[in-house]
């Protein structure tokens, strides 16, 4: 019974996951605006020409190493979002090179 459980918290945090980083890279591939967590990471993506999801994991992480910092502690919950974040910025570059391949499509204007 608790593996059931665990196993539909997994799937609901990777889905959860899924739809944040598309959500992020949407909003700012379509010119609606960045948010105010994703600037910094958009910032450096554009100024060192790396990906967007790149930028966000070197963010996160430096976000992690600041919380332990604060904490004066390394706990593995500390330490269990450092995958977590790699995911995000993974899902991030697989939704970039989706949406990228889909760019040349578009609409026909009368």
């Amino acid at each position: 019974m608790l593996s059931k459980i665990c196993d539909k918290r997994a799937v609901l945090y990777l889905l959860g996951m899924n739809i944040m980083s598309v959500g992020i890279l949407l909003s700012t591939r379509t010119g609606l605006g960045v948010a105010a967590i994703s600037s910094v990471a958009y910032s450096y993506s554009t100024f060192l020409h790396i990906s967007f999801g790149t930028a966000n994991f070197i963010l996160y992480i430096i976000f992690i190493t600041i919380q332990a910092i604060l904490l004066k502690s390394l706990s593995y919950k500390l330490l269990l979002q450092i995958p977590m974040a790699f995911l995000v910025g993974l899902f991030i570059d697989l939704y970039d090179i989706v949406t990228v391949s889909y760019t040349h499509l578009t609409l026909p204007t009368n």
